[in-house]
């Protein structure tokens, strides 16, 4: 699995919601470096749905 195909629900759904992943971080309370870091490998059942319920918002 590339990189791109990774958590990519999340990526399209913050697409869609036309965000920035600095604007997801900010709502999470992280650093915008930290939340690409998570993107970059699958996240756990509890993050996806918390960052799922934040980019519908």
């Amino acid at each position: 699995m590339n990189r791109k195909q990774i958590n990519q629900n999340i990526r399209e759904r913050i697409f869609q919601n036309e965000l920035q992943h600095w604007q997801i971080a900010d709502e999470v309370g992280i650093a915008d470096s930290t939340f690409s870091r998570w993107l970059r490998k699958e996240l756990d059942d509890e993050k996806k749905h918390e960052l799922t319920t934040l980019s519908t918002a």
